[in-house]
């Protein structure tokens, strides 16, 4: 099969450029910051990863040659997403984050294709001792939640609500490292 590559010079000297988000999510309970976790997840899925709009744009446009990395931390009451690429062109990544947080889009089949994935780790998980155990550490340190995850807890995500918890958080506190 013959393909044609896309390539282009890029300079490897570039900046990293960080914009970070401080989301206060203090009126969320355990329960609630856990499925914030993985909605946030599959918002990255739609909009950040390397197969989304604002990637295919960043290549488009010789904004960047890498993957826009991502990051969230629960810290207190506050959610903090970090996105960050190594680019020369700072307010052009800026600007496309913003734009693409103020566009949000939903893909039905990516939220059912990372619910299912959820659902398979976590039967994995009950097979390895110490994954498990990290992961009802983590429930307890990050979510202050005293449980471990269920396949019931993962079945009662549902797309509707991934939606509208998204769209009701508020991204207008932010940094630019």
């Amino acid at each position: 099969v013959n393909k044609k590559e896309n390539y282009f010079k890029t300079n490897t000297s570039e900046n990293y450029t960080r914009i970070t988000y401080k989301l206060n999510i203090k009126s969320f309970n355990s329960l609630e910051r856990i499925k914030l976790s993985f909605y946030i997840e599959c918002m990255f899925i739609d909009n950040f990863s390397s197969v989304s709009k604002i990637y295919q744009e960043i290549l488009g446009k010789h904004i960047s040659n890498f993957d826009i990395d991502y990051n969230i931390d629960f810290i207190e009451d506050f959610l903090i997403i970090e996105f960050g690429l190594y680019t020369n062109s700072k307010e052009e990544f800026i600007n496309l984050i913003n734009n693409t947080i103020n566009n949000l889009e939903f893909n039905q089949d990516n939220f059912d294709l990372t619910k299912k994935r959820s659902m398979i780790d976590l039967l994995l998980r009950e097979e390895n001792f110490n994954y498990f155990k990290r992961c009802f550490l983590d429930n307890i340190l990050v979510f202050n939640y005293y449980d471990y995850d269920k396949i019931n807890d993962i079945e009662s995500f549902n797309f509707n609500e991934y939606q509208e918890v998204i769209n009701n958080l508020d991204f207008s506190n932010y940094t630019i490292n």
